[in-house]
């Protein structure tokens, strides 16, 4: 899959890199190579999000950074999920929330960039 989604110009290529089921999700983060979270470096942050439609969202953000395989490549990367509450049947099978959406934002760190 493309870190850079949007510089694909190929759309029929862009719809193919989009991971949009259960399964190709899962698929797309087998993956990715293998690497080394810095826990100590994550910040996470959660808020309410009022919403017209439905239940109130919960909007969680990840910020932090890892190294990556055997390149220790220093990365970083935010990643936020829109939690919303299940519907029955999710509720019947035990989840009382959903993953509603999920968006995982990777960089390097340029040299100006703080830490």
């Amino acid at each position: 899959s493309s870190r850079n989604f949007y510089k694909v110009q190929d759309i029929e290529r862009r719809t193919n890199l989009l991971a949009a089921t259960p399964l190709e999700v899962l698929n797309a983060l087998v993956a990715l190579p293998a690497s080394q979270h810095r826990l100590d470096q994550m910040t996470i942050d959660a808020a309410i999000v009022p919403n017209v439609s439905d239940s109130p969202l919960l909007m969680i953000t990840v910020l932090g950074e890892f190294i990556e395989g055997q390149s220790n490549q220093e990365v970083c990367f935010r990643r936020v999920f829109i939690l919303v509450q299940a519907d029955q049947v999710h509720q019947q099978a035990g989840w009382q929330v959903v993953v509603r959406n999920d968006q995982l934002h990777l960089w390097i760190r340029g040299p100006n960039e703080p830490k």
